[in-house]
């Protein structure tokens, strides 16, 4: 199950000043950027501690509304992402308690290194997570 919170996402208006902000106002320095072009998404990585902050700039209206919110929404944070040991095993656990997830099958979202699914907050009680498994 679960062995360990990796980050935090933050879903932010503007990834520009969020990076500013990370930097010249926290103090973080930026570990690495990822830009997820079919998933709509531009994210920036900060560590801090044990846990890193994930700031994400959705890049087309659509993914925007769904994720940020209304119209002038400058932020939210939008989910937790928890390293598990093995995804399937992890799915199926906590299917066994309602909870639901998006990809619902596999294939599951897949970048080099990771596969995660994201839980519907629906059925986690109101908080989305992202449930992570990194290669072996």
């Amino acid at each position: 199950m679960p062995n360990r919170i990796e980050h935090i996402g933050l879903v932010i208006d503007d990834l520009s000043a969020g990076k500013d902000f990370m930097v010249n106002v926290l103090g973080f320095e930026l570990e690495r950027e990822v830009d997820l072009p079919e998933r709509a998404v531009q994210a920036a990585f900060y560590r801090s501690g044990s846990i890193q902050l994930e700031i994400i700039e959705l890049t087309t209206d659509e993914a925007r509304r769904r994720r940020l919110g209304p119209e002038g929404t400058k932020g939210r944070i939008e989910h937790i992402a928890i390293i598990v040991d093995d995804l399937a095993a992890t799915l199926e656990k906590v299917r066994a308690h309602g909870v639901r997830w998006t990809p619902p099958e596999p294939p599951y979202t897949r970048i080099p290194g990771r596969t995660w699914v994201f839980t519907d907050p629906d059925t986690t009680g109101g908080i989305m997570y992202q449930f992570m498994e990194l290669d072996t």
